[in-house]
């Protein structure tokens, strides 16, 4: 994590009363919490761009199913650990808006392509209570390691893109919520890297949380994604995406 970040986070809890590491590692008294996210997604920003060129994929977009699962050793005073696993595969079909040169293949204006896009991601979640207001709201602060991998393919009759990547981030995640009363909540969550330049990576959910009974709950909400990056020379493209969803989330 960037220096600037840390200090942020070391600001933060230290504003928090974070007490002793030894206390801080204690998973004693945590227990396992599960949760399963699925909903309707579509994408408000597709672009895909070469060097100081037009987005070549303006307005293109595919409605898709948004999956994700979460497992958390957690307790609401204490250190919450948790796994993210959020797999995509996108498939477009539509045409050209813009010329697209690549490594010596040149997409045209008004062709038909097809793009298929798979992007996956990893997360493991760290993060710790900053504030609690008797019971009715609180919030919490801490780090996420991103591992995001993305697979896409851009063809035309007469040309071929291909790349793939592995990525490696660290993120500021971020955790709050409001009670409003015995049975329902406002909750939000987010995993955040700014960047400059459009750039970055931004996964935020908000939405309403009515407790179940016991330990489960669901979730009713929209997330919003955010992420991307810029060319900088010649012979590179760049990709940058804007996804919302409508999501329902079951937590047990």
């Amino acid at each position: 994590m960037p220096p600037s970040r840390l200090t942020l986070l070391a600001t933060l809890l230290a504003l928090g009363g974070a007490p002793a590491s030894a206390d801080i590692l204690d998973l004693s008294a945590h227990r396992w919490s599960f949760v399963a996210e699925a909903g309707l997604q579509w994408q408000s920003q597709m672009d895909i761009h070469g060097y100081r060129q037009s987005n070549a994929t303006d307005g293109w977009d595919t409605p898709a199913p948004a999956i994700r699962a979460e497992a958390w050793l957690a307790r609401s005073d204490a250190l919450n650990l948790g796994v993210v696993i959020q797999p995509q595969a996108l498939a477009y079909r539509d045409i050209l808006s813009s010329r697209l040169d690549y490594r010596g293949n040149v997409f045209l204006p008004g062709q038909a392509a097809a793009l298929r896009y798979d992007y996956g991601s990893l997360r493991f979640t760290a993060n710790y209570p900053l504030w609690a207001e008797g019971g009715s709201a609180s919030l919490r602060a801490g780090a996420s390691l991103l591992l995001r991998y993305v697979d896409l393919e851009l063809s035309t009759p007469t040309a071929r893109l291909r790349s793939s990547d592995l990525v490696v981030a660290p993120l500021l995640n971020l955790e709050g919520g409001v009670r409003l009363n015995e049975d329902f909540s406002v909750v939000a969550r987010a995993d955040l890297f700014p960047a400059l330049r459009g750039a970055g990576f931004y996964d935020i959910f908000a939405g309403l949380r009515h407790a179940a009974g016991g330990d489960r709950a669901f979730e009713f909400g929209a997330r919003i994604f955010l992420g991307g990056y810029l060319p900088e020379q010649a012979n590179e493209f760049g990709n940058r995406v804007l996804w919302q969803s409508v999501v329902a989330r079951f937590v047990f």
